[in-house]
């Protein structure tokens, strides 16, 4: 199968040169999705094992050939399928280009699904359709891209645990919502956010040793799931946070990881958000978290569905 590396190396596509571009000139946009690897470039014949035809006009793949007589008889092989068959695109509702402007316009920082019906005059329920499609993508993009460790000898990593919800009827501090536990390396600023059903140590320290290496150096707050550290090969430093925010001894702060909250809670919905939707709001976040700038995040995506939805 070919990967991203087969593809575009690198590409610079805002919203406003998305439109500027290819607004005016929609047949571009099939050499950007076999640029991106979302579909073939070419592709044989099931029937006669021959070379297809391209025929961008008609999105499709035809073979005219005629393969050798059978019975005295030529039959011409007439195989077609169309460029979007089982890829990104298959069993969409929506014309490619339209596809494509609605995943450049949902990567933006302020997508809403007013923006959304002003752009393209949806209704909510396609809205709510293609917001979950791109999150599909999204989630797929946090497993491959989350799975390296972070940290290693030498190296400070904070980590942390945060509540994404609402406090409860707006009052007190008691709040419904999602825990998520995270890291950040202070060096490399490489971080990981991942959801978790409940605090307690076993379930934090899986997390730990799933993404950081042994031997680095974690900073926390002083909650007792923590406390194991030490035992399993990680130097531990705390700062109790009911006295200050920087450690007066050991000067160990948690502040990088508390503006790595900040920004992630910004990110994803804190209203009209559905709890079975969680993972992907976090994906989304994380994903605009890793690609600040919004012209990188069109390419990154397109990729990602090409490796997703592999055509063939």
């Amino acid at each position: 199968m070919a990967t991203a590396s087969d593809f575009c190396a690198d590409c610079d596509m805002g919203y406003g040169h998305f439109w500027e571009k290819y607004g005016t000139q929609p047949s571009l946009l099939l050499d950007l999705c076999r640029t991106h690897g979302l579909i073939l470039e070419a592709m044989k014949c099931p029937k006669c094992d021959g070379e297809c035809r391209r025929d961008d006009n008609l999105n499709s793949f035809r073979c005219d050939k005629t393969p050798p007589k059978k019975n005295n008889r030529k039959v011409r092989c007439n195989f077609k399928k169309s460029l979007f068959k089982n890829t990104w695109f298959d069993n969409s509702k929506l014309d490619f280009e339209t596809n494509l402007k609605f995943v450049n316009l949902y990567l933006r920082e302020r997508f809403s699904y007013a923006s959304a019906r002003s752009e393209f005059n949806f209704p909510n329920r396609t809205i709510c359709d293609w917001a979950s499609f791109c999150r599909e993508v999204l989630i797929f993009w946090c497993f491959e891209n989350q799975s390296d460790k972070i940290g290693g000898s030498g190296e400070i990593v904070e980590i942390d645990e945060s509540k994404f919800g609402k406090r409860k009827y707006n009052v007190g501090r008691v709040i419904e919502g999602q825990w998520v536990f995270g890291g950040v390396c202070r060096k490399s600023r490489d971080f990981f956010l991942v959801a978790v059903e409940t605090r307690d140590s076993l379930t934090l320290l899986n997390v730990i040793k799933e993404r950081i290496h042994p031997g680095t150096t974690v900073i926390s707050d002083c909650w007792k799931a923590y406390n194991c550290l030490e035992k399993e090969g990680y130097q531990h430093l705390t700062v109790n946070h009911s006295y200050n925010f920087v450690d007066p001894k050991s000067k160990a702060h948690t502040n990088t990881i508390e503006r790595k909250w900040r920004e992630a809670k910004i990110k994803v919905p804190r209203f009209g958000r559905r709890t079975y939707h969680f993972a992907g709001y976090l994906a989304k976040a994380i994903f605009q978290m890793k690609y600040p700038a919004e012209n990188k995040r069109f390419h990154q995506f397109l990729l990602a569905a090409a490796r997703l939805y592999p055509p063939h």
